[in-house]
């Protein structure tokens, strides 16, 4: 599509959930873990709040019939946030601060004469792609054929991650401990998503979600009253994408937590 209303992040994450309806009706899907890569992790970000709202609406009606039976949505068993940025304008500001780092840094090994060829911009990119992008010694095919259909170029720069919306005083009574699935957050040492981009996640996660605004949100105050299971994990080898940087490895931690958080 060219329209930009459709690349939006709510609005894909609502399409998440349409998809989610109707692999519990037509395909009886009970339950799934939800992953998301990149902007992915955003996605399913925006999809767990759309979930949560519609188990605080269904708590609030008691189970009264009407079009909340229409969207019954499968049980996520576990959420993997893997590379993926709360704001998605300061991991551009990271990669463009990392990029500047590293031209600097090139021009000083030049100076020092460790280097007697002059790179050209075409090369200085590439290696900063290899870097602080993908670690591989060359392009993913799987990448580049990803990146030649794309389609049309659309940025989500506008993306911050926000708390869920009051729906209802009901949600007074509903914290993630009731709703969120255990979540591990999976990020590349090297990665122009760093520490700084990925840092709140924990502080939504572990939050009650009553509050509608970021400064509102208190602690908890017991670690069982709105604590959830949270898990972060540094791949030392990686930047932006280890299921080609460092797949064995990637995929066991993922199955890993995957099995942890089974249910039959």
């Amino acid at each position: 599509p060219q329209q930009d209303e459709f690349y939006g992040v709510p609005q894909m994450g609502m399409d998440l959930k349409e998809l989610m309806c109707h692999l519990k009706k037509e395909w009886k899907v009970d339950k799934f873990h939800l992953m998301g890569h990149s902007l992915g992790g955003a996605i399913g970000y925006e999809y767990l709040k759309l979930a949560w709202r519609r188990n605080v609406q269904s708590s609030n009606n008691q189970g009264r019939n009407g079009d909340l039976e229409k969207e019954e949505l499968p049980q996520c068993l576990s959420f993997i946030l893997s590379n993926a940025s709360t704001d998605f304008a300061l991991a551009d500001s990271e990669r463009d601060r990392l990029y500047s780092d590293f031209i600097v840094q090139q021009h000083q090994t030049q100076h020092q004469g460790e280097i007697s060829m002059q790179k050209n911009d075409a090369d200085l990119q590439m290696q900063f792609f290899q870097t602080h992008i993908c670690r591989t010694s060359a392009m993913p095919n799987e990448l580049q054929s990803a990146l030649n259909r794309r389609g049309k170029v659309w940025s989500s720069k506008e993306y911050q991650m926000m708390p869920c919306q009051e729906p209802s005083e009901a949600a007074k009574r509903v914290t993630c401990t009731n709703h969120f699935p255990p979540v591990m957050i999976i990020r590349g040492k090297y990665d122009f998503v760093t520490e700084a981009c990925t840092r709140s996640w924990g502080k939504f996660l572990n939050t009650g979600l009553s509050a509608s605004n970021f400064s509102d949100f208190q602690p908890a105050k017991s670690p069982t009253e709105s604590m959830i299971e949270f898990k972060e994990v540094l791949m030392n080898g990686c930047a932006h994408y280890p299921h080609f940087e460092q797949p064995v490895e990637y995929a066991r931690l993922i199955e890993e937590f995957c099995m942890c958080n089974h249910q039959p």
